[in-house]
């Protein structure tokens, strides 16, 4: 009789983002939770594996702005500072 043996590998996922972008940081952090939520449910598994990738979403964006993150995205890309500070909490 043959036996077979599984090997788990680990899922792999590759995450595109942009450091100046609060969206792709509020899905990092989602994502990093989701991880550890399902780490914990199913101890037996392999960790998943993330890659992180650089990807500027907006290249047209100054270098510096005087103001903070949340201003600078309020005044290029009709994003009010309210909804992304909402937003990172989630």
């Amino acid at each position: 009789m043959m036996k077979c043996s599984l090997t788990m590998t680990p899922l792999e996922i590759d995450i595109w983002t942009d450091l100046s972008c609060p969206w792709c940081f509020i899905s990092t952090r989602r994502l990093a939770t989701a991880a550890a939520t399902f780490a914990q449910a199913h101890p037996g598994l392999p960790p998943l594996q993330v890659t992180y990738r650089s990807f500027q979403v907006a290249p047209d964006l100054p270098d510096s702005y005087a103001g903070t993150v949340a201003e600078s995205w309020s005044s290029t890309r009709d994003v009010r500072p309210n909804t992304l500070r909402r937003s990172c909490r989630a």
